[in-house]
């Protein structure tokens, strides 16, 4: 019986060390110690070399430099994945509290096996807390009196009033009027539903009432979700209703979202008011609008219009 007992107790032993997740260890000055294992430990800096939106957690990747010659190259020449503590990925909340940005470097230490077999590469970080469970469940929501939806990092989110929100990132807008007013008869909106709710100068359009100038493009984001962009060229040039590029190029200045196929509007509210959710470019100048959205900000939007949640 005894044996079996020391035999139980040296298999736990081994596989805690050998499952002890990378990025999280209890350190003791330079020597770092988990069960009979001991770690030696190196002071430098971890580069964030991508980060990957998975929805509302992402892959975080780094590396690790250091001039200290005795470190193993192979520790070196490869990346190592961000998680907390029990193996999570970082959530969008999470990056936001830590700042964490591709090309960031912090603070970190890189600990190498000198005993037994727990994990033979074990880095940990100086300003990240990989027990932040909390944060790292916690959702940045911005609502109003009709709507919510959940913000991701690096955007900028205020409310005008109790009806319009305005998401911002780099020269990219994300703008929802969630309690607009129109006719009975206006049952779908039209191309002005749209104009009228645009959050800045129009650059394209050049008459009121607007016809839509350039071509469509239509995304399913869902079974519910629609996407439609708006490109414009010389080649759609109404003298008296659009404005001129002063190139031959295509360029996207519009989208719009909705749960009809067939609407301009968002969605219909329960007071016969309707939501008009859209994203745009700000620039003064029409010739300085993108030939299409950056892919990387456009599935950030997407995200968040997908998350709205309507009261």
């Amino acid at each position: 019986m005894k044996k079996i007992i020391i035999l139980w107790f040296s298999l736990l032993l081994l596989t805690s060390c050998n499952n002890y997740p990378e990025n999280q260890i209890t350190n003791n000055n330079n020597q770092l110690v988990w069960w009979a294992c001991s770690y030696n430990k190196v002071l430098w800096k971890c580069k964030i070399t991508s980060i990957k939106n998975t929805n509302w957690t992402n892959i975080v990747k780094y590396n690790y430099n250091t001039n200290d010659k005795s470190i193993n190259k192979k520790a070196l020449n490869k990346e190592y994945n961000l998680t907390l503590l029990n193996g999570d990925n970082p959530s969008n909340s999470f990056l936001k509290k830590y700042n964490i940005n591709i090309w960031k470097e912090f603070v970190c230490s890189l600990n190498i096996i000198q005993k037994w077999t727990c994990t033979p590469i074990v880095i940990d970080f100086k300003n990240i807390n990989l027990t932040d469970y909390k944060t790292n469940k916690q959702k940045d929501i911005i609502q109003n009196n009709n709507l919510e939806l959940t913000i991701l990092p690096w955007w900028d989110a205020k409310k005008t009033n109790n009806w319009i929100i305005t998401i911002t990132k780099n020269n990219y807008i994300l703008h929802i009027n969630s309690s607009t007013i129109y006719a009975w008869w206006v049952e779908n909106g039209n191309f002005n539903t749209i104009i009228e709710n645009l959050p800045r100068k129009q650059l394209i359009i050049n008459f009121l009432p607007a016809v839509e100038c350039g071509t469509t493009q239509q995304e399913n984001l869902s079974n519910i979700t629609f996407e439609t962009d708006l490109f414009y060229s010389n080649d759609n040039y109404i003298k008296w209703a659009c404005n001129k590029l002063n190139s031959d190029k295509k360029i996207w200045y519009l989208s719009y979202f909705s749960k009809n196929k067939n609407s301009y509007f968002y969605s219909n509210n329960k007071d016969n008011t309707h939501i008009i959710v859209l994203a745009t470019y700000n620039t003064d100048n029409i010739n300085n609008l993108p030939e299409k959205p950056n892919p990387s900000i456009l599935n950030e939007i997407r995200t968040m219009v997908q998350s709205i949640k309507i009261k």
